[in-house]
């Protein structure tokens, strides 16, 4: 693994300008992965600026350009994989807003791509525990979504008890959503990573961050609460589900 990040603060227009690259490289030979040497590679480009804009607004936005290769066996288990090698490659964006509406008020807002190339694991797992198996699923598609999220946080002190307040609502949406899947066919009983189909899980996030102190020794209180809705958008139209 290795990365470079160039990063230049153009303090005059209240600019930060992020860029770098990074490169990854593995080779994998392991019996449950039908004990096989495997090779796989990325690279990553990524540009990314921070503006101020006054007092009030920062706003942030970023591009990452991403390129994935694994190799494998052109035949691996009666699957042929054309020359054994699968790759994919995307262009995937982000962007953010905070706005300071008080001393310690401040909003937030924020939009971002994802995309997620299937593990070695994932594609070529085979395994057997007790009367279970785990199947390997050479043909997995990469997982790909977008998030977005909508909060604010608020500064407070009572007494000696000062910290601050978040809360925040969320929703994300994925596509081809790699899940291990149960399986009941003949001859095959267990779990097989699969593309699942289309998802979305939307949900809120409240938190509570502080710093209390009894005499001279600071205490740390940190607590919260997540609530998730996880749907499956093609539930109507797979019947299989």
């Amino acid at each position: 693994y290795t990365e470079y990040q160039f990063q230049r603060n153009f303090e005059a227009q209240q600019l930060v300008f992020s860029a770098g690259g990074v490169g990854y490289w593995n080779k994998t030979d392991s019996e449950i992965l039908g004990d096989t040497t495997f090779y796989a590679k990325s690279y990553a480009a990524y540009v990314q600026a921070d503006k101020k804009f006054g007092d009030k607004w920062t706003l942030s936005a970023g591009l990452r350009y991403e390129y994935v290769l694994q190799e494998s066996p052109e035949n691996f288990m009666g699957i042929i994989i054309p020359n054994g090698i699968k790759s994919d490659d995307r262009l995937i964006s982000r962007l953010g807003l905070n706005y300071k509406l008080a001393e310690y008020t401040n909003l937030r807002a924020s939009w971002g791509q994802g995309y997620r190339f299937p593990t070695l694991t994932e594609r070529f797992v085979t395994t057997t525990f007790g009367s279970f198996s785990i199947f390997s699923n050479p043909n997995l598609e990469p997982e790909t979504g977008w998030s977005a999220e909508v909060g604010a946080k608020q500064g407070f002190k009572l007494g000696e008890f000062k910290g601050f307040l978040d809360i925040s609502g969320f929703v994300s949406e994925y596509q081809d959503m790699i899940e291990f899947t149960f399986i009941f066919e003949p001859g095959r009983f267990g779990f097989q990573p699969q593309n699942i189909g289309n998802t979305r899980i939307s949900g809120a996030e409240f938190g509570i961050f502080g710093e209390l102190k009894i005499g001279t020794v600071p205490i740390n209180i940190f607590g919260g609460y997540t609530y998730i809705n996880p749907v499956y958008k093609d539930f109507d139209t797979n019947p299989s589900i």
